[in-house]
């Protein structure tokens, strides 16, 4: 220990394996990723630069993935060629596999859509199959996929009402199965894809060859983006289009066990479903844990304790090595080992710290006891009493810090970047500034007690992360933060909740009803929010800049100045600066709509999981194979825990844009096709980033990320 006298900063990862497993939902690359280590760093943030070995296996996974499904389909177009076109095979020729880097650029893919951020492109009546179902549940369409009218469908295979035995074993039938009937949807096979009911399996390809299936895209396809932009992803390539538009390159692999099981290639195909491992034989199934599983957890959480306490004595005992650090980054830590830390003489063991990272790992079990033959139900804990456990550890231990002007706080585990498609855009929690986060949901019922909201009179730079506020939380904290020394919040993957709605028929969609905005963007001003408390709202009231008032005097839009005299400045604390990066809005778990009405928030309109995916995710919600976000006892559902709606309204996107120059989406960021991988929309969907500062407020070097 005499060796650390001149040590400045310390770390900490650690996780006791009670938090969220992972299992059968990740797909392949996400694996790979995992496995090379490449996750969150405990010091500083990841380098850009890669290993090149790794990259190369990477890009090899990455590409035979897709040649081996391509190989495979088009044997079984060879094999049953009497039922299909000679296009069909000709189209799977032309597909060519593309390389990662090609799937960099967003605004040049052929499926780029532009109204994405608000809801994307409203289906057409041939394009139902994706067509996302009511956000408060609800039966499926009545029909099937709809039939255009001048399409002329392959003989045999998938002509309306004619089911052959070909169609029955493609979409994993047998003879001790019904026959399908294509006029009523099918429940519990994989499902079809709506353009394989318009155009057979495969499209023709066309005549020359295309650039919309080489390795690299070129720099403008305005065509098939402009087609792209009134379709959903997973139906741009099978539509019919004119003959002198080209063929779209079907879009990002989503790859599991080696295979490609994106629909547009024929990936939902119940041939190339059973070559994938079902969910069933993998060898953990986070939601039945086998009695040595749950033993081997048991006796981790023990040894790591143990190494909790060894590294807490060794700050205790010597007190005069650790003088001079100036940092701890605790880059994870599990909640329930969260009260190792809980020692106010580990904390004045470090004079010197100012700069602070406390990101949690949720619990969603208790430690096993031995002997207990139902440990698979009684092992189950909510994750929201993290966020608890956490504000009550900042309140207790962080807050009387006097020489800590630099905070991060957040949560590991959950939200966009969660991997797995059971996990992804899921369980994110309330952010740990209240005592009773519940409480300050909405103020309909009853006056939420200030008293809850817990403040950092020390802090200068506090930054959140991977967590929930709703409206009437934020405005609290910065209010009671306005007599501290906070100079800059930063909102790290931050989501806004709904205030409670009056809307009692279902929530806002742009498919049913138009939500544009009325004015050109130059009058942004003219417009009217969708709600008092969204984020635009919200932002209005706590920005260190100039208000929406403000700039409606600078803007001469009060017809009398001397009948309404600009009103003073109020004053609004030492804050001066807000971060904003990939903030949206979340819908919030285990409340009534008595409790919270959700029905202000706005819906995309289209399912985005693609077809060949969805059997996938059937298998995985089968009861055993994943974690369950319901109470075994009750079958309720854990309380407060938010879902990503990765959409904004039309109207709020326009006003966050001109207002303070907000930037929508990850641009170019390779990770955001991980969400699609997941069953999500690309990460950064009706996500939005930028700075506000005190002066003009407008927003400086906006990034999403």
């Amino acid at each position: 220990m005499a060796h650390l006298g001149k040590t400045h900063e310390l770390g900490l990862s650690i996780d006791s394996g009670h938090g969220w497993l992972n299992g059968p939902d990740m797909s392949d690359m996400a694996l790979f990723d995992a496995r090379c280590g490449k996750g969150k760093r405990v010091f500083g943030k990841n380098l850009a630069a890669e290993d090149k070995q790794k990259q190369a296996t990477r890009t090899k996974l990455f590409e035979c993935a897709q040649a081996r499904t391509l190989q495979e389909c088009t044997d079984i177009l060879r094999i049953y060629n009497r039922h299909f076109t000679s296009g069909d095979l000709a189209f799977m020729r032309s597909v060519a596999v593309r390389n990662l880097d090609s799937f960099r650029s967003n605004t040049i893919q052929p499926d780029y859509d532009a109204a994405a951020h608000v809801g994307g492109a409203i289906p057409t009546a041939d394009a139902t199959g994706n067509v996302a179902q009511h956000p408060n549940g609800g039966q499926p369409p009545a029909g099937g996929p709809h039939q255009p009218q001048n399409v002329v469908m392959n003989a045999g295979l998938y002509n309306p009402g004619v089911v052959n035995p070909l169609q029955q074993t493609m979409a994993g039938q047998n003879q001790h199965n019904p026959p399908i009937n294509t006029n009523q949807p099918q429940h519990g096979i994989a499902a079809f894809h709506p353009g394989i009911f318009n155009h057979g399996m495969f499209q023709a390809a066309p005549a020359q060859p295309n650039a919309a299936v080489s390795n690299v895209p070129p720099q403008a396809h305005s065509d098939q983006r402009q087609i792209a932009n009134n379709l959903n992803r997973t139906q741009a390539s099978f539509m019919k289009v004119p003959k002198q538009e080209h063929l779209t390159q079907p879009q990002f692999p989503i790859i599991f066990n080696g295979y490609n099981l994106s629909a547009e290639i024929g990936g939902w195909c119940h041939l190339i479903q059973s070559k994938t491992a079902s969910p069933k034989l993998f060898p953990l199934q986070p939601g039945a844990l086998t009695e040595a599983q749950a033993q081997w957890l048991m006796e981790t959480v023990w040894a790591q304790r143990a190494f909790l306490s060894a590294y807490t004595t060794s700050i205790l005992a010597n007190k005069a090595c650790f003088a001079q650090v100036h940092s701890l980054h605790v880059a994870k830590i599990s909640s329930g080992l969260l009260s190792s830390l809980e020692q106010k003489e580990l904390w004045q063991g470090l004079p010197g710290l100012t700069n602070l990272t406390v990101l949690v790992s949720p619990d969603w079990r208790v430690e096993h006891i031995t002997g207990d033959q139902t440990f698979n139900s009684n092992m189950p804990i909510s994750p929201f009493d993290a966020s608890l456990q956490l504000s009550n550890f900042l309140k207790t231990y962080i807050a009387p810090l006097e020489k800590l002007s630099n905070l991060t706080l957040g949560f590991v585990g959950g939200g966009e970047n969660a991997r797995g498609i059971m996990a992804r855009n899921q369980h994110v929690l309330p952010a740990p500034i209240s005592s009773n986060p519940r409480m300050w949901l909405s103020d309909h019922v009853t006056e939420p007690d200030p008293c809850t909201i817990i403040t950092f009179n020390h802090i200068k730079h506090l930054t959140l992360q991977n967590a929930w506020l709703s409206p009437l939380m934020l405005e609290a904290f910065m209010i009671k933060s306005q007599d501290t020394s906070l100079r800059t919040l930063a909102l790290d993957s931050i989501s806004l909740t709904s205030n409670h709605s009056q809307r009692l028929v279902a929530p806002l969609a742009t498919a049913s009803k138009p939500l544009d905005p009325i004015h050109p963007p130059s009058m942004w001003l003219h417009e009217s929010l969708p709600t008092t408390h969204c984020w635009a709202a919200t932002i209005d009231h706590v920005t260190p800049g100039a208000t929406f008032l403000d700039r409606k005097y600078d803007a001469g839009m009060i017809v009398d100045p001397y009948i309404h005299p600009r009103p003073p400045p109020s004053f609004r604390g030492f804050a001066s600066r807000l971060i904003f990066r990939s903030c949206g809005y979340v819908r919030i778990s285990g409340v009534s709509i008595q409790e919270l009405n959700q029905n202000d928030l706005v819906y995309p309109n289209s399912d985005p999981m693609d077809a060949g995916l969805k059997a996938r995710a059937a298998a995985l919600a089968e009861k055993g194979v994943m974690l369950d976000d319901k109470n075994p006892s009750t079958g309720a559902n854990w309380p407060l825990l938010g879902k990503l709606t990765q959409c904004i309204h039309p109207v709020e996107k326009r006003v966050l844009e001109q207002a303070w120059g907000m930037r929508f989406g990850w641009d170019d960021d390779l990770e955001r096709w991980a969400a699609v991988e997941d069953g999500c929309f690309e990460g950064g969907t009706g996500r939005f980033g930028g700075v506000i500062v005190g002066e003009g407020g407008k927003g400086i070097d906006a990034d999403v990320r």
